[in-house]
This record gives C-alpha cells, structure tokens and sequence, in this order.
C-alpha cells in the first residue's frame, strides 16, 4: 500500500503499521498508567482527609457527649438534694398540720369556756 502526503510516496507494510500501532499503545499504556496514578494518590489523599476529618468529629463527638453525661450527673445530684429537701420540708409541713389542728381543738375547747363563763349568771 502506497500513502502520499505532500507529494512524497511513503510504502506501508503491516510491520509498519504494527510497529506504529505498539508505539502508540505503548504511549497510550504510559499515560493510562500516569492517570491511573494521579488517580490513586487523589483518592489516598481524599481518604486521608476523609478520615482526619472524621476523627475530629468524632474526638469533638466525645468531648460533647462527656460534657452532657457530666452535667446530666450533676443535675441528677441536684434533684435528689431537693427530693431530700422536699421530704424534710414534707415531714414539717405535716408537723405544722398538725400543730395547727392541736391548736384548733385547743382554741374551740378555749372559746367554749369563755362563751360559758360570759354566759353564766354569777357574772
């Protein structure tokens, strides 16, 4: 097979166009294998990223989640103090109830005296 380009006659053989076509590919296989590895360093890259980012979350995750468990803690502290205050405030409160009752019973059984005596002839 006979090519002409610009007027010059160049001879084509399938030894040429195999050796043209090995260069090629051979070329064409470099740059895939540069691409490919460009490719593989983003990716190493972005999972190395991936994961730093991930374990600063994580780190900031458990800081957040020790804080909450510590004030939860506190505030469960707190709520049992005021239940015990509570109680104690309960137990007076009732004392008092009853304080109030006694004293009740104490000023009607009063008040009848008086009212008899007021009421009574002698007086």
């Amino acid at each position: 097979m006979v090519l002409r380009s610009g007027g010059m006659a160049e001879r084509i053989t399938l030894k040429s166009l195999d050796r043209k076509i090995d260069a090629t590919a051979g070329r064409l296989a470099g740059k895939i294998d540069a691409s490919v590895e460009r490719l593989d360093q983003k990716i190493d890259q972005k999972t190395d990223e991936g994961k730093q980012h991930t374990s600063l979350l994580f780190e900031a995750t458990q800081t957040e989640i020790r804080a909450l468990a510590e004030n939860v803690a506190s505030i469960g502290e707190q709520v049992d103090k005021m239940s015990g205050t509570l109680v104690r405030m309960d137990g007076r409160l009732a004392a008092r109830d009853r304080d109030v009752d006694n004293l009740t019973i104490a000023y009607k059984s009063l008040d009848g005296r008086v009212t008899r005596l007021e009421d009574s002839p002698g007086r």
